[in-house]
């Protein structure tokens, strides 16, 4: 017989003996004696496997439109996605296949989308350079040649990358060589490996995302609801074997220290280039915003029970920065992401490899290259409209549900901003 979960009260009270402390995002719930948290069951994005042509070509289809989803429970968002309302599908490419990526522009401004990690032509790169505007598409057209690793994609249009990410666009971009496969590792894809993106998010009263909402924000803008694959703090009915987890910290500007709540350690096995050359054993793992990594989590022994995947920020994340004002209240506390909800096993089980990639060593010789990073805070007022957006020209573009587009064109950062050549 299958186990029977029916989370209660007395199943979060004993989720924050072993460490969940409750944020205000859902303290609320605890106030009226309910549980919001991990009522819903994750989202797994849908592999998109694209079809070959006689010649070997893979082509795959992407939209970017407007949409409406439900990211906190009983209240819904306007927001953005690739072939669908939100996040996009996992994009598989086998290395040295030759891939088409047709892109479709459905929104109301113009936008690009981004290979975050992947080794292409600069004119294939989706740079801020290369806008398509609004109902018109583009063409990609690359072949990567390059290890397996969990990649991502995601808009890159000047001044306005963060906003259209904010408002839902992104996805992972799986290369794929089959060393994974050999070796062992979990590779049955919504089975035994997921992704798992991580954001957080700000939502006014009535729904829509609260971006930039307060002058704070302009040196990172962090939200106060937390979700994974788009819906916040769900569970997954994992299976009792070795699982992997491809993890990418999608947030703007929040830090995330994974850890379990028992305690208990898992292996790191690849970062943001692929493969490592060998497990790291960890019981914590701190995830800047954009970073990647995969871990393998043994629940073979685990079935019935309840995993809680979350964030111990409050041990790592305030050290980082020398100004307590950068810390929120989240960043000080520990927070839940994800309960596994541990069934029996599904697929041929997976192992943890003691080997995994041979990798070049980089030699200590080399060229030095000097950096020098500027914050530039001269002229740049802040103002407030009466909802507590930033004030943005009258011309610049607004994001779905009417989120404003940030700091209205603001060149705050800049490297090297003296050299030239």
């Amino acid at each position: 017989m299958s186990p029977v979960f029916s989370p209660g009260r007395r199943d979060l009270l004993k989720a924050l003996a072993v460490g969940i402390t409750a944020p205000a995002a859902i303290a609320p719930a605890l106030a009226r004696g309910a549980l919001s948290l991990f009522a819903r069951e994750l989202i797994v994005p849908p592999l998109l496997a694209g079809t070959a042509d006689a010649d070997g070509v893979r082509h795959y289809r992407l939209t970017m439109a407007p949409g409406v989803q439900e990211l906190v429970s009983h209240r819904e968002t306007p927001v953005w996605g690739y072939n669908g309302d939100y996040l996009g599908p996992t994009i598989r490419v086998l290395r040295g296949q030759a891939v088409h990526i047709r892109l479709q522009n459905a929104l109301n401004q113009s936008s690009t989308t981004h290979w975050h990690g992947a080794h292409v032509p600069g004119d294939m790169d989706g740079g801020p350079e290369l806008l398509i505007g609004s109902g018109r598409h583009y063409d990609y057209h690359y072949t990567l040649q390059q290890p397996a690793a969990s990649l991502w994609y995601h808009p890159h249009p000047a001044r306005r990358t963060g906003a259209h990410i904010y408002a839902g666009l992104a996805g992972l971009l799986l290369v794929d060589d089959g060393v994974g496969e050999s070796l062992g590792l979990p590779h049955t894809y919504g089975v035994d490996d997921i992704p798992l993106i991580i954001q957080d998010r700000r939502l006014f009263a009535d729904g829509r995302l609260a971006y930039m909402t307060h002058p704070h924000d302009i040196m990172g803008m962090k939200g106060d609801h937390i979700l994974v694959n788009g819906r916040e703090q769900p569970h997954w009915n994992a299976p009792a074997q070795w699982v992997r987890l491809r993890i990418l910290n999608a947030s703007n500007a929040r830090m995330y220290n994974l850890a379990f709540a028992d305690g208990r350690t898992f292996a790191v096995v690849a970062s943001d280039a692929g493969l490592l050359s060998e497990p790291a054993l960890v019981r914590e793992l701190l995830m800047a915003p954009a970073e990647r990594v995969e871990i393998l989590v043994d629940l073979a022994q685990d079935r019935g029970r309840s995993v809680i995947l979350q964030s111990d920020s409050r041990r790592v994340v305030p050290a980082l920065s020398a100004n307590p004002a950068d810390s929120d209240a989240l960043d000080r506390s520990v927070f839940p992401l994800l309960e596994l909800r541990v069934g029996p096993r599904r697929s041929a089980p997976g192992t943890l490899p003691t080997h995994l990639a041979t990798i070049p060593s980089l030699s200590a010789a080399g060229s030095v290259c000097r950096f020098v990073l500027r914050v530039n805070m001269k002229h740049h007022a802040m103002q407030s409209s009466p909802d507590m957006e930033m004030a943005l020209p009258r011309t610049a573009p607004r994001g779905p549900g009417g989120m404003s587009m940030g700091m209205g064109g603001m060149e705050m950062f800049s490297i090297n901003p003296f050299l030239s050549g």
